[in-house]
């Protein structure tokens, strides 16, 4: 059984992904980033593997459906033990939130307040996320 800890924010606007880190950090989470889908995946082969990932759907390189994808077709076995929580500004509808629809927890709209990402990180994490 592989070890978890911690969260993996993937995003490629260095601004949010800092902020977000920050934020979750003040609460003691353990946190680590990936700035895109490919980063992601590389992050995904080495332990300890992340409690919860938060995903940015629309990044350069590999975005964060492409992410989903390769995670479905090569660690099944992530989808099933890792909650992955979509955060975008996108509406979600349409094509694309029925391909990924299975493959994720929940999707959060962009702006997300420190408020919801708190309750997130509490919802998923429990213990498990903290440093």
């Amino acid at each position: 059984m592989e070890q978890h800890e911690g969260i993996l924010i993937i995003e490629d606007d260095e601004d949010i992904q800092e902020s977000i880190r920050d934020l979750l950090e003040l609460e003691q989470y353990s946190v680590k980033t990936a700035s895109n889908g490919k980063d992601a995946l590389k992050k995904l082969e080495t332990a300890p593997l992340p409690s919860l990932i938060l995903l940015d759907l629309f990044m350069p390189i590999m975005d964060g459906k492409q992410f989903l994808l390769d995670l479905q077709r090569y660690r099944p076995d992530l989808l099933k033990t890792i909650p992955i929580i979509i955060l975008t500004a996108a509406p979600m509808q349409g094509e694309m939130a029925q391909s990924i629809k299975g493959l994720v927890a929940e999707f959060v709209k962009k702006p997300v307040s420190a408020e919801t990402l708190s309750q997130i990180a509490a919802k998923y994490c429990k213990r498990k996320c903290v440093a």
